[in-house]
């Protein structure tokens, strides 16, 4: 009983030691992660006649930016890659790079994204 009263604790703490990410709005953002991201000068209109709407999206397209402490993360598509980013909100340098790179076939690559993505700054699941 004692054991199951403690695999059971363990359990419950480690579920709640990784919180998931915060969706944030870009404005959010330091602001050379806005800029670079989510500035007006990288954006398009999409229109779809066939369905009557028109969507606005970043180029390269990113989806709205997820916040673990001060580190966000920012999914674009880029010529059908998926772009994974890894940056500190604090002062705006990139931490890692995953996804895109990771895909294109060099062995070296793939290995340092297998060991750093994602990265341990990353602290939500």
């Amino acid at each position: 009983m004692h054991s199951l009263i403690v695999v059971t604790l363990a359990m419950a703490l480690a579920s709640c030691s990784l919180a998931p990410p915060i969706v944030v709005e870009p404005e959010r953002l330091h602001n050379r992660l806005k800029e670079y991201y989510y500035s007006k000068e990288r954006r398009l209109v999409l229109v779809d006649d066939y369905h009557g709407v028109a969507e606005e999206v970043a180029l390269p397209h990113c989806d709205s930016p997820r916040m673990c402490g001060a580190i966000v993360q920012i999914k674009c598509v880029s010529q059908g890659l998926e772009i994974n980013d890894y940056l500190n909100n604090t002062n705006g340098d990139l931490v890692e790079m995953c996804g895109g790179p990771c895909f294109v076939g060099i062995v070296a690559m793939g290995q340092r994204c297998e060991r750093r993505c994602p990265p341990t700054e990353w602290k939500c699941r």
